[in-house]
């Protein structure tokens, strides 16, 4: 028997080869014969004897093999999290994918339902990064326009679960944010955008860390250093967009992810809906984020010239603050802060004198507060760029991009004394 027949007809897919061809050329068997034996019994979790040897006939040993081996890959993740599949519908889904998925994508199908392919779960591909995703259909979470779902990335080699946002409006600006900033550190990581029917699909970097809303309320979970390197990728994320004259526009502690991998620790920001340029954030005037208690004291106020980016470095401010204090800014004039957000110009303008006095007073009695410790520690100086961050005046708050360099300093010289 031809040994280098043997080795090409296996073609990678049994990990014992020099063992399975000696056996061959001992028992002097035939190649078919011993390699379906191998593979049967190798495989049998996946598809049935018989069912086996008929795939084989219609879909030839390569598709099978590539389909059985992504397979393997994507089970091992079942570790991260709910696969939501049987061995069967999932060998199913990627025996589609290796053998008919082309033939569609050739007709220029790329959203596939489950009615079309009598599956059970759709599958849609993309084709500017000629990405594969397989709808898992379990939720994560919804917003007022979004439904986002745990995915797919369906990939031979390397697949991931990922985060699926679809959303029936046009998304005009959360597609041109993520397009424009796909890898970019302290923003979420964008795999594929696309659209069908109306209705348009992110499918987005899963992060398994909880929110920072979450940390706001349950403390404790993170460490002071953690802290520093959240705040400090968030920056990131800051900064990126105002580089490019964009604002957020919507910073909450639900819209800061975190993602953690052993001891490593990263956030980004998300949910660009409300992302707006500078020139026509500032003619929203005092709604410039959506939530009444992230705007500064100075929307409230006549005849200010609103810088658009210190009202995002404000907002971000408060919600560190409260990561970091385990409660919102304690202002005495907070109870009436909707009220006056909702009324009139003359009410808002004395208000913001109110609530600008309210912050100095705030600031001055943290300030003592860590200036009485008998040596400054990097946790001592993090707090003061959060209180710098809600300064009762924007020009004092400092940009994302000075802001983060600081930090970055802080953190790399990091001490807990």
């Amino acid at each position: 028997m031809n040994i280098s027949k043997v080795k090409n007809y296996f073609n990678g897919i049994i990990p014992d080869k020099q063992t399975l061809i000696k056996k061959a050329n001992k028992a002097g068997r035939s190649m078919q014969g011993i390699w379906l034996k191998a593979t049967t019994s190798k495989f049998e979790k996946w598809i049935d004897k018989a069912s086996f040897k008929r795939k084989i006939k219609q879909h030839g040993k390569k598709a099978l093999s590539s389909a059985i081996g992504a397979c393997e890959k994507i089970w091992k993740l079942k570790e991260q999290g709910k696969l939501g599949l049987s061995t069967h519908s999932l060998f199913e889904i990627a025996l589609f994918i290796e053998t008919k998925l082309p033939k569609y994508i050739s007709k220029h199908k790329y959203h596939l339902d489950k009615k079309t392919t009598g599956l059970n779960r759709s599958i849609e591909y993309d084709p500017k990064t000629k990405r594969v995703f397989i709808d898992l259909r379990s939720s994560l979470g919804s917003g007022v326009h979004k439904k986002v779902t745990k995915a797919l990335l369906y990939d031979s080699k390397k697949p991931l679960f990922i985060a699926c946002a679809k959303s029936s409006e046009k998304c005009a600006a959360e597609t041109r944010v993520h397009k424009k900033f796909k890898h970019k550190q302290g923003l979420a990581q964008t795999y594929a955008i696309t659209h069908h029917k109306g209705t348009t699909s992110l499918f987005l970097k899963l992060y398994n860390g909880h929110s920072l809303r979450h940390h706001q309320y349950n403390r404790g979970e993170l460490s002071k250093k953690e802290m520093a390197i959240i705040t400090r990728d968030l920056l990131y994320g800051l900064e990126h967009l105002h580089k490019h004259n964009l604002v957020h526009c919507d910073l909450h502690g639900g819209n800061a992810l975190m993602d953690k991998s052993g001891k490593k620790i990263s956030a980004a920001l998300i949910d660009f809906g409300r992302t707006k340029r500078v020139g026509a954030a500032k003619k929203k005037g005092p709604r410039i984020h959506a939530s009444a208690r992230t705007n500064p004291p100075e929307v409230f106020m006549k005849g200010k010239n609103i810088s658009a980016k210190a009202v995002d470095i404000y907002a971000l401010g408060c919600q560190l603050y409260h990561l970091n204090y385990g409660k919102e800014l304690e202002l005495p004039s907070k109870g009436a802060f909707v009220h006056a957000f909702h009324a009139g110009r003359g009410q808002q303008h004395s208000f913001g004198k109110v609530v600008r006095a309210d912050l100095k007073k705030l600031q001055a009695q943290r300030k003592q507060q860590i200036d009485s410790h008998r040596k400054s520690s990097s946790y001592d100086l993090f707090q003061k760029i959060i209180l710098k961050m809600c300064h009762n005046n924007p020009s004092s708050r400092g940009t994302a991009h000075s802001l983060r360099k600081k930090l970055d300093n802080i953190i790399k010289n990091w001490n807990s004394t």
